[in-house]
């Protein structure tokens, strides 16, 4: 089942059209270059915010560090690197937040 676009925020809809365009996939410059045109394509914050609210709303955008980029697909092969990376990333927020707890002797759990 496909999320439902309608009421989606002009912003987001417009990342979302340009992803769909974009079959090999399009790098956030890219994204920024033609979402801010020459105003400012230091817009990085909101690109990936949008990007993140559309992930939200069941859109399957995957990305990678080992290549730049965001494509949406249906693919599991390429969810499974986004996937297998966001858990990666969340474990070390975790091993960071219990170091901080620890230096701090704080002894409530962390939730999980």
């Amino acid at each position: 089942m496909q999320p439902e676009t309608k009421d989606l925020p002009k912003f987001q809809s417009d990342i979302l059209e340009l992803l769909k365009n974009a079959q090999n996939g399009i790098k956030r410059h890219d994204l920024q270059m033609y979402m801010f045109y020459k105003t400012s394509p230091n817009n990085d914050r909101r690109i990936r915010r949008a990007i993140k609210a559309l992930r939200d709303r069941g859109f399957v955008i995957a990305s990678a560090s080992d290549h730049s980029g965001y494509r949406l697909t249906t693919d599991k092969n390429e969810v499974k690197p986004y996937v297998n990376e966001q858990i990666k990333r969340a474990k070390a927020c975790m091993r960071t937040a219990r170091k901080v707890r620890e230096a701090y002797q704080m002894r409530d759990q962390l939730p999980i």
